[in-house]
């Protein structure tokens, strides 16, 4: 029976874990939270409770074949993300690396900014703009280095969408405008999807690898939600120019560096990677049942 440890079960990470757990894998998750804790124990995973930000409380771990790295800000904000991402890496690293075979980083397709590339594949410069992505991209220096390189995969998620993170709903729903580029092109992965790839790729990569999860059909955010729109059934979004206050929103829901098409070749053709979305438009169709059903 394989050992899964899975550092953070939030959005995608909880997924993770349960897709292993469901696999028949021995699979821990790793929260703050003791409400999450019990959740985890529910599901058939087993917690272990502690902070990548205090060192100090990531105690003593079995052996794994797979340690993923998958944590987020959650009820964080103000927490710096060099802190959460690149420092809450070594720290585990430091503490735990060693116990585990391979390593997984969930990292981001923004490390790479405003590539001038119409076409971004793996090989493609990284210029990180924001402190997430800036954040992210030195972990993942930090898990190329020699070592832990042998031990190495990262996960490069494009957009992540699903049920309960469907960005800008709420101005759709009251039809104000929406502050993002129009034209902005999304490179877009349904959160099953996401979860799916970690699956799929930490079990058959030889590392070091990195990969792109993207659904590999850009779309527009006019196309995005005018398609939320019709499933609605409310008039087609209005767009405005983002404003300083909206700096706060995502930024997948601002549309900010989304100029340029993000090549998942190296997913689907050497990892055999198939998607239960294979585009937005099954994708929001999931979305929107998923959301009416918790109205009824």
């Amino acid at each position: 029976m394989a050992r899964r440890i899975v550092v953070g079960t939030g959005y995608v990470g909880l997924r993770i874990a349960k897709l292993w757990q469901e696999r028949g894998d021995d699979v821990y998750g790793v929260t703050r939270s003791s409400s999450k804790a019990a959740t985890l124990t529910e599901l058939g995973i087993k917690p272990i409770i502690a902070d990548v930000l205090v060192p100090a409380s990531l105690g003593d771990i079995p052996h794994c074949d797979t340690l993923v790295y998958s944590v987020g800000p959650g009820g964080q904000s103000q927490v710096s993300r060099f802190a959460l991402y690149r420092d809450g890496l070594v720290a585990v690293l430091d503490r735990w690396g060693h116990q585990a075979d391979r390593i997984v980083l969930v990292s981001s397709t923004g490390v790479y900014g405003n590539s001038s590339s119409e076409v971004i594949d793996e090989s493609t410069p990284r210029r990180p703009l924001r402190e997430a992505s800036q954040a992210l991209a030195e972990a993942e220096d930090i898990l190329l280095t020699p070592a832990w390189r042998s031990k190495a995969i990262i996960m490069r998620m494009g957009g992540i969408y699903g049920p309960g993170r469907l960005p800008l709903l709420r101005y759709i729903r009251t039809q104000q405008p929406l502050p993002t580029d129009s034209d902005a092109l999304l490179n877009l992965i349904y959160v099953d999807d996401a979860a799916r790839a970690v699956i799929i790729v930490a079990d058959a990569a030889e590392p070091p690898e990195v990969v792109n999860v993207v659904d590999g059909r850009p779309v527009t955010r006019r196309q995005f939600y005018e398609r939320v729109c019709q499933y609605l059934g409310l008039p087609p979004p209005v767009f405005c120019s983002p404003s300083p206050e909206g700096t706060h929103l995502s930024r997948g829901a601002r549309g900010d560096n989304a100029v340029r098409m993000i090549s998942n070749r190296r997913l689907v053709d050497r990892y055999n990677m198939s998607f239960l979305c294979a585009d937005y438009e099954q994708g929001i169709e999931r979305i929107i049942a998923s959301e009416l059903q918790k109205e009824c």
